[in-house]
């Protein structure tokens, strides 16, 4: 049986089923009784072999989440520790710090999901209850991730939308509003996700037994974790369309001020042909590394198993992607460019005399010794 198969008997409830039964009682129990055409011994076999070859694809994947968790909140400290190093820390550096947050918890959440596999793994904690996977931290930092990240790359977006089409805009937008803004933000997330929990929790089917992995579309359910993708996507669409937007005014803004010749005009020209360069590599940075993920996890959301198989890839892909265009989205910036040329720059060196110490060492030690 192919990895098709097994997912679309875990996505049709093959896997889900009540804690009402018997302890006494197993789930191939269920299925060992034939019918009058002999087809239970045939699900029975159906059923274990489908659950081994899921148990083999999920330990094949624990190694690409650790190592996926690991690469994603590399990148993120890495961003964190040079956005603190820089002396000004504008409007701008604010949400991305912020967004930074939010994609080194995605990373833990990696890291946690992996440990609780190992778990799984060897402890064979094969099925469980609903309620019992409220206490593993990845979801919470899985839905956090998730939504902080989008929503702050959308305020960002916002920003520069604004920041094009209304001159007066830096002034009432400051720094410490954008701080209270972002604040309150995280409260949000944290608040709406205690109802969701709450409602597993709580609810009459709490006691559902699922996979032991305890993922969004097992924990919660698949409308839950479709619709999650799907607002996703959508925001990643507007912020394309947004940047879009931007470089169409400062294209037609342009275009206006052609006509007019002076030593002024010139001077703004040239500052608006950098800001429409930035904006357009920004664009692009939104579309190959931000919608085009996003997007991607969207449909294969909508269980298309055999168009998008295997559909993990896409998970791991997002926060790294997401990642990576926060990365090139300060390397833009002047002011952090410089900033990471220069730390680059010293680490190389500071490598360097280590490396030459160490021969100068190892050459003074085989010079004494042929004394």
């Amino acid at each position: 049986m192919n990895l098709c198969k097994c997912s679309q008997l875990f996505n049709s409830g093959y896997f889900h089923v009540q804690a009402k039964l018997p302890s006494n009682c197993s789930i191939v129990d269920q299925k060992k009784e034939p019918d009058e055409f002999g087809n239970g011994k045939f699900e029975a076999h159906l059923f274990n072999s489908s659950r081994e070859e899921l148990l083999l694809y999920y330990e094949k994947t624990n190694t690409q989440f650790f190592f996926s968790g690991l690469v994603i909140m590399f990148l993120n400290a890495l961003l964190l520790f040079l956005i603190l190093k820089l002396r000004r820390r504008k409007k701008y550096f604010i949400i991305i710090l912020s967004a930074c947050i939010s994609l080194l918890l995605h990373g833990a959440g990696y890291l946690t999901a992996s440990l609780q596999r190992y778990l799984m793994f060897h402890l064979s904690w094969l099925l469980t209850e609903t309620w019992k996977c409220s206490f593993w931290p990845h979801l919470l930092l899985f839905d956090l991730g998730d939504k902080g990240s989008c929503l702050f790359f959308f305020i960002l977006t916002l920003d520069r939308f604004l920041t094009v089409i209304f001159s007066h805009y830096c002034k009432s937008f400051t720094a410490k509003s954008c701080s209270k803004l972002i604040i309150s933000l995280y409260v949000m997330l944290i608040l709406q996700y205690i109802p969701l929990v709450a409602w597993r929790c709580l609810g009459e089917d709490r006691r559902t037994i699922i996979l032991g992995f305890c993922y969004q579309m097992q924990y919660f359910s698949a409308d839950y974790y479709f619709y999650h993708c799907m607002i996703m996507a959508i925001i990643a669409t507007l912020n394309l369309l947004l940047y879009i937007v931007c470089i169409l005014l400062m294209l037609i803004k342009r275009s206006i001020a052609v006509k007019i010749t002076s030593t002024f005009f010139d001077i703004q020209q040239r500052r608006e042909n950098v800001v429409l360069k930035r904006l357009f590599q920004m664009m692009l940075c939104t579309l190959l590394i931000h919608a085009v993920p996003l997007i991607l996890l969207f449909v294969s959301s909508m269980h298309f198993v055999s168009i998008l198989e295997p559909a993990h890839y896409f998970w791991v892909l997002q926060p790294i992607a997401l990642s990576t265009h926060l990365f090139i989205t300060c390397m833009i910036n002047d002011e952090f460019h410089a900033l990471f040329k220069s730390k680059l720059s010293n680490m190389l060196k500071n490598f360097k005399f280590l490396l030459f110490k160490q021969n100068a060492v190892s050459i003074a030690v085989v010079n004494r010794n042929n004394k």
